[in-house]
C-alpha cells in the first residue's frame, strides 16, 4: 500500500532497507537516465521489494579529466563523485534537458519514492570535488577563490581535488585531524559557499529526506557534524521527522576510527567486512568472535550509531578545583566542581572523543535538588586542610551518586543518535555485485577442496582469489566470468554446471546472512535480477548503449524463475520490518546445518539457515531462519534444538521464530524449545561452531568455512512435508 507525504516517517525500528538507483543503469527498454528511474521507483517500494529507502549516486555534472581506470586497462572520466558545478546536472542522466526541467524530473523522482513509502536519500561528498581537462571547473574557481582546495595532487585519484578544512602548514588530513590543526573560518566558509545552499536546495527544493556520506574517513569530524544537524534541521522542518544519515565505511581497519565516528552524528553506517572485502572472508560463518572479524566488528562497530550504556556516576573522578581551564582540565571521565560566573557548576567530561570533538558538558549545580548540601561541602572542603580535604571530597560524591537527575544527564551524554544501525553491503559499484561474488566464492571454495592439503597450492589459490577482488569489477556478463573462473581456478565442466546450479541459493543464503546479522542492508540497482556486471561511476559507462539493464528486460528474458530475487527480497524486508528497535548490548550469530546433500552436478546441497538475535531493550530471543522450502513445524523444532545446543534461548520458555522460504513466503510461530536434556548430535554441533573440535572440520581461516562443505558424510533425512505448514503472517 503506498503512502502519502504527510504519513511518511522514520522507520519505527531503526532499520534501513535501501535501495542504490544507480543512474548509469537502463531499468526500463528505451529509457534512460532519470525518466527509466522513475518508472522503476515502484518495483522496489511498499508494494514491490519493499525497501524503506532509495539512495541515487551524485546527479550534479561531473569532470572532464582523463585518467586511468582503476584495472589499468582504460582512460575514464566523469565520475558521480567529481563533482565540478553545484547548480549545472549530468546531461548523462537528463539527457536533452535544461536546467529546470532536470529539477523538476529530479522533483518527480524524489516524489514517486516519496509516494512508495520510501525515504529519497541524496549522496553528499564532503571530501572533494572535480577536475575538468584544461580549464578549471566553475566548482575550482568558486572555492579556489575563497583559498579554500587544497594544493596536493590525489595521486589514486587524479580527477578530484581536496576542500582545504586546515590550518595553513597543518599536515593532518581526514576524520581523526584533531581540532587544533582545523580552521574555523575556513570551515564557514565553505559552509557559506557550498554546503549550506546545497543541502538546502536538495532538501527544501529537490524533496530528499536524507544523505548517504562519502568517503567518511577523509572528512573531518567537525565539518561532518555540522552538515549532519543541517540535514537533520532541515528534514524535521520539512517533513516532521528524523532524517536518514548513513555513512559509508569501506576500509580494511575501520575499528581504529570508531570514537570519532561516534561523534558525526549518523543514523546508520556500512559495516565493511560485511562483503567479505577485508582482510578474512570467512563472512560470519565462524561464532568465535576472535576468528571472525565480521563478528568483531559486528559489535565494535554498532557504537558508531548506538551508545554503550553509559557510566554510573560512581565511575567518574570527583574534583574541586578553584578554577576551570578547558586546556588544562582534559581528564576523561572525571566531574570537576568550579564556580564560574560567582556560581557554581558541574563540568563533566565524558570519554576522550567527547572531550575532544565535543567539549565538556556544564551544568549549573543548582538544577540539583538540595544542591545546597553540595555547597555546604565545598565551603567545608577549602576550609579543610589533608586528609580533610579527602574526606570532603569523598562526602560530596556520595552526595553526586545519589542523585537521579546528575544520572539522568549522564544517561544522554553521547553523540549517537540510537535510531539505526550497521548497514550489510550486497554489491556495490566499487566493488562488484552479489552474483559476481557469489559465484567467485564457489569457484575458490571448490579449488580449495580439490587441491587437499597442498600448501603451495593452497597459497597459489588465494592470491588468484585476491586478484579477482580487480578483475570483478570488469566483468560484461555471467558467461564472461564463469569462463575466467574455470580457467583460474581449474574446474571441470562438470563443475562449472554444478557452480550455476548452486548460484542463486548461495545468492539468497549470503543476502539473508548480511542483512540479518546487521539488521540493516543496502543493494546495488539490478542485483535483484543476478546481474554481474555492475555499474560504472565513469561517464564512458554512461556513454555506452550496451550499458547493463534493464533490469524488468532481463528478468522477462530469464530462463530460471530462481534467477529472480524480488520476492526473496521483498521477504527479507518483511523480516526487518518487525524486528525488534535495535541497542547496542543485542547480540546477533549464525548457525546452519545440511538437510540434503549435493547430487554432484544434479542439484545443490540444501541448508537450514539461522541467526539467533538477542534484544537488550525487550530481554528476549528472536530467531531467524531460511530454507529453500518451509520444514515443518515439528521438524523445524527438532533441527532447532541441535543447531542452538549453546545458546541461551534454548532455556527460554518458548521463541518467536520467522521462516523465510526461497521464494520470499514468511511464517512467523513461536516454538517451545527448551528441553531438560538437550540432544548432543556433535557432527552437527561441530558445523554449527558449537562444538570445541570445530577445528576439525575447519582447516584454515584463510577461506570462506561454508565454501568448504560441499559434501556432508551425515545425511540427514528430510521430511515428506505432510505435515500442516503454519500460515499465519506477518502483522
Amino acid at each position: 500500500m503506498a503512502t502519502n507525504l504527510g504519513h511518511l516517517s522514520y522507520p519505527a525500528n531503526g532499520n534501513l532497507r535501501m535501495y542504490n538507483m544507480h543512474p548509469y543503469r537502463s531499468y526500463v527498454p528505451h529509457k534512460r537516465g532519470i525518466d527509466g528511474m522513475i518508472d522503476y521507483v515502484p518495483e522496489i517500494g511498499i508494494d514491490g521489494m519493499k525497501y524503506n529507502a532509495a539512495w541515487i549516486n551524485p546527479v550534479q555534472l561531473t569532470g572532464t579529466l582523463l585518467h586511468p581506470h582503476p584495472d589499468g586497462l582504460s582512460q575514464v572520466s566523469g565520475s558521480f563523485y567529481a563533482m565540478t558545478d553545484d547548480e549545472a546536472f549530468n546531461p548523462l542522466i537528463f539527457p536533452n534537458c535544461n536546467t529546470e526541467e532536470c529539477q523538476a524530473k529530479l522533483k518527480k523522482w524524489t516524489a514517486s519514492v516519496r509516494l512508495n513509502g520510501m525515504f529519497p536519500i541524496f549522496d553528499l561528498v564532503l571530501n572533494h570535488i572535480g577536475i575538468n581537462q584544461g580549464e578549471p571547473s566553475p566548482l575550482q574557481k568558486k572555492l579556489g577563490e575563497a583559498g579554500l582546495l587544497l594544493a596536493e595532487v590525489n595521486e589514486r585519484w587524479p580527477d578530484i581535488q581536496g576542500i582545504d578544512y586546515y590550518r595553513a602548514g597543518s599536515t593532518n588530513r581526514g576524520l581523526t585531524t584533531p581540532m587544533s590543526d582545523l580552521d574555523p573560518v575556513k570551515i564557514d566558509k565553505v559552509f557559506e559557499i557550498l554546503w549550506e545552499p546545497f543541502i538546502r536546495r536538495y532538501i527544501l527544493d529537490y524533496g530528499f529526506m536524507g544523505v548517504r556520506v562519502d568517503a567518511l574517513t577523509h572528512v573531518p569530524v567537525p565539518v561532518q557534524q555540522r552538515a549532519y544537524a543541517l540535514v537533520q534541521k532541515l528534514v524535521k522542518e520539512k517533513y516532521s521527522t528524523d532524517a536518514i544519515v548513513v555513512g559509508e565505511l569501506m576500509v580494511g581497519d575501520p575499528e581504529k576510527y570508531v570514537p570519532a565516528l561516534s561523534a558525526c552524528g549518523l543514523t546508520h553506517c556500512l559495516h565493511p567486512c560485511s562483503f567479505y572485502w577485508g582482510y578474512a572472508m570467512e563472512g560470519g560463518y565462524c561464532l568465535n568472535e576472535e576468528r571472525s572479524p565480521f563478528i568483531k566488528q559486528n559489535q565494535r562497530l554498532a557504537e558508531i550509531v548506538l551508545s554503550p550504556e553509559a557510566k554510573k556516576v560512581s565511575a567518574y573522578k570527583i574534583q574541586i578545583i578553584a578554577e576551570y581551564d578547558k586546556e588544562k582540565h582534559k581528564q576523561p571521565n572525571t566531574i570537576f566542581i568550579a564556580q564560574q560566573k560567582e556560581k557554581y557548576c558541574l563540568i563533566i567530561n565524558g570519554e576522550s572523543h567527547h572531550i575532544a570533538f565535543g567539549g565538556s558538558l556544564i551544568l549549573p549545580l543548582n538544577i540539583l535538588r538540595g544542591y545546597e548540601a553540595v555547597e555546604a561541602f565545598i565551603t567545608s572542603y577549602y576550609l579543610s586542610v589533608g586528609k580533610k580535604k579527602g574526606d570532603v571530597q569523598k562526602a560530596v560524591k556520595e552526595w553526586l551518586e545519589q542523585c537521579p537527575v546528575l544520572q539522568q544527564v549522564l544517561d544522554e551524554m553521547h553523540f549517537q543518535s540510537n535510531k539505526g544501525s550497521l548497514i550489510a553491503v550486497s554489491g556495490n559499484h566499487d566493488v562488484g555485485t552479489l552474483k559476481a561474488k557469489v559465484m567467485l566464492d564457489i569457484a575458490y571454495g571448490r579449488a580449495m577442496t580439490n587441491v587437499g592439503a597442498d600448501e603451495r597450492k593452497i597459497e597459489d589459490i588465494q592470491n588468484t582469489y585476491k586478484e579477482f577482488k580487480n578483475i570483478i569489477k570488469g566483468i560484461v556478463n555471467t558467461n564472461d566470468l564463469m569462463r575466467r573462473l574455470q580457467a583460474a581456478f581449474g574446474l571441470t565442466e562438470k563443475e562449472k554446471q554444478h557452480l550455476f546450479l548452486e548460484v542463486n541459493m548461495r545468492m539468497r543464503e549470503k543476502l539473508f546472512i548480511q542483512a540479518m546479522m546487521c539488521r540493516g542492508w543496502y543493494s546495488l540497482g539490478g542485483d535483484e535480477v543476478g546481474v554481474c556486471h555492475k555499474p560504472e561511476v565513469f561517464a564512458q559507462f554512461g556513454e555506452n548503449p550496451g550499458r547493463i539493464g534493464s533490469s524488468l528486460l532481463e528478468r522477462a528474458h530469464s530462463k530460471c524463475s530462481q534467477h529472480d530475487l524480488r520476492g526473496f527480497i521483498r521477504g527479507v524486508n518483511e523480516i526487518m520490518d518487525v524486528l525488534p528497535k535495535p541497542a547496542y548490548n543485542d547480540r546477533a550469530t549464525m548457525h546452519y546445518l545440511v538437510l540434503e546433500n549435493e547430487e554432484f552436478g544434479v542439484k545443490a546441497a540444501e541448508f537450514l539457515f539461522v541467526v539467533v538475535r538477542y534484544s537488550a531493550k525487550e530481554n528476549k530471543y528472536c530467531l531467524l531462519g531460511h530454507t529453500a522450502e518451509h520444514l515443518g513445524d515439528a521438524l523445524l523444532a527438532d533441527k532447532l534444538r541441535a543447531m542452538l545446543a549453546s545458546e541461551p534461548c534454548l532455556n527460554e520458555a518458548s521463541c518467536d521464530v520467522l521462516m523465510l522460504d526461497q521464494h520470499g513466503e514468511v511464517i512467523r510461530t513461536v516454538l517451545a524449545l527448551a528441553k531438560e536434556e538437550k540432544k548432543n548430535n556433535q557432527g552437527i554441533m561441530r558445523r554449527t561452531g558449537a562444538s570445541a573440535s570445530e577445528a576439525e572440520y575447519i582447516p584454515a581461516l584463510s577461506f570462506n568455512f561454508r565454501d568448504s562443505f560441499f559434501s556432508d558424510p551425515t545425511r540427514i533425512k528430510r521430511d515428506d512435508r505432510s505435515e500442516q505448514l503454519l500460515t499465519n503472517t506477518l502483522k
